[in-house]
């Protein structure tokens, strides 16, 4: 479920409070992060955990970071016209 607020788009569920597109992103570099330093899966005890994919963590980044871009009227592609004399 998404609402709007003021400070741009949280995510909400029942089991977590409403985060900001900008918390999402930075927990997802923390993955990114836990990913890149310490590896994909780990040992705790007898058991085996995985972490996310780092591909999708990196796909989750540029659209987080495209939302945010949209959300504050920035955009990756900017047009640029210019006006006056050309060729002197």
């Amino acid at each position: 479920m998404t609402e709007a607020s003021g400070t741009g788009t949280a995510i909400t569920d029942t089991t977590t409070e409403a985060l900001t597109l900008a918390e999402m992103l930075a927990q997802v570099n923390t993955a990114i992060r836990m990913v890149l330093t310490t590896g994909q899966e780990y040992r705790i005890g007898d058991k085996m955990y995985r972490r996310a994919d780092l591909h999708r963590l990196r796909e989750w980044r540029t659209e987080l970071r495209r939302e945010i871009a949209a959300d504050s009227g920035q955009t990756d592609n900017k047009l640029r016209m210019f006006f006056g004399r050309s060729g002197r």
